[in-house]
């Protein structure tokens, strides 16, 4: 047995998929790099400085590398003892980097189920809800409500196996998975 397993531990990554604001964001942003492109162009000819044309792929390319980021990510979640840290992951000179988002303890949780039935519940109503999962439309995106000091908020995760397990361990009350 390896000694560095723990039973109570579970890691997942997955690429969430451009729906709802993530799609309408990317599509923003190709339409922002034609119009700079359209833009450069023309102040260059405008101006006359025709040398700068060399510029404007560099610096496309500058803009996109660093603004795509924001629409296209990985996204994990770390299930550790009964915490669930969920959180973005990005690739920076094939290092993989992780930056958490948000923490859910286990005794904060006050329901887990799947999404459908949570939204057809009404479960969700006047609930801050935050979406991590591959796509709200997956069979597997499970809803996670909890409390953060006086506020009830909601996540939403892509789940395998082995993280429904875990939850149904740690969440008595308020579990509503097969």
């Amino acid at each position: 047995m390896d000694s560095n397993f723990s039973p109570n531990y579970t890691e997942y990554v997955y690429d969430k998929k451009p729906e709802g604001g993530l799609l309408v964001g990317r599509v923003l942003l190709v339409l922002f790099y034609i119009i700079f492109v359209v833009g450069f162009f023309l102040f260059c000819y405008i101006s006359r400085i025709i040398p700068l044309f060399a510029l404007c792929p560099f610096v496309t390319w500058v803009l996109v590398f660093f603004s795509w980021r924001a629409v296209s990510f990985d996204v994990y979640y770390t299930f550790e003892h009964g915490r669930l840290e969920i959180g973005k992951m990005r690739d920076v000179k094939n290092n993989r980097i992780k930056i958490p988002t948000l923490t859910v303890e286990c005794k904060n949780i006050i329901y887990v189920s799947g999404y459908s039935d949570a939204l057809a519940g009404g479960r969700l109503g006047g609930v801050k809800l935050t979406d991590f999962s591959l796509r709200l439309s997956s069979p597997n995106s499970i809803v996670i409500v909890y409390t953060d000091g006086a506020y009830k908020k909601a996540v939403v995760v892509e789940a395998t196996e082995r993280l429904t397990r875990l939850l149904k361990s740690f969440v008595k009350e308020g579990f509503a998975i097969s």
